[in-house]
């Protein structure tokens, strides 16, 4: 596997890790109206833009998945909000799996 490869997937488990934290704090906040998710969506932007830059593709590609699911938080819709998540953490698995995969043959 090529040292970028690795490195790759590595942003992308810590990401994904995030993405894992965030849906807990959005069941929590759901619950309880708790604050944690915000708290979880801002470092995931955060973490987003220093491993890739902000006027990277990548980043403008995650960029409004995550807005979305920020968007949500900020209005309550913590339900909407789980499924937004959802959706971008199924976008991250996707994203690394091609990355595992690496490049096609040829």
């Amino acid at each position: 596997m090529h040292p970028q490869q690795r490195r790759l997937l590595a942003i992308f488990d810590d990401l994904l890790e995030t993405a894992r934290i965030l849906h807990g704090k959005l069941l929590q906040a759901h619950q309880d109206n708790g604050d944690g998710a915000h708290e979880a969506i801002s470092v995931m932007l955060m973490q987003t833009m220093n491993y890739f830059g902000a006027d990277s593709p990548a980043f403008q590609q995650l960029f409004p998945a995550m807005e979305q699911v920020k968007r949500r938080i900020d209005t309550a819709n913590y339900v909407g909000a789980i499924w937004a998540a959802e959706d971008l953490t199924k976008a991250l698995r996707e994203i690394r799996a091609l990355i595992e995969a690496g490049p096609p043959p040829g």
